[in-house]
């Protein structure tokens, strides 16, 4: 059996800030952020506040808190299920 916890996450390509937003629904401000080159978003919620870059996960705990995850850290804690 797994000890990998369920969660919800979606992977930031610096193309999907409307789908990102989505995600975080009413409990978040998120914010573009362009550097050259370089697309980050940037998530503050009551308990969590960072940037995103290219190829990072956000993730939804199940506690409806957010917050950025690497995609080795994703991988290692979590892992996807499907598309």
């Amino acid at each position: 059996m797994s000890n990998k916890k369920m969660i919800i996450g979606m992977l930031f390509d610096g193309s999907n800030f409307d789908e990102c937003s989505k995600l975080l629904g009413e409990y978040h401000d998120l914010t573009k952020v362009y550097l050259p080159e370089d697309p980050v978003v940037w998530i503050k919620t009551d308990s969590y506040e960072g940037g995103a870059s290219i190829g990072d996960y956000i993730v939804k705990a199940d506690n409806k808190e957010f917050y950025r995850c690497s995609p080795e850290e994703f991988n290692t804690n979590h892992g996807i299920i499907g598309d």
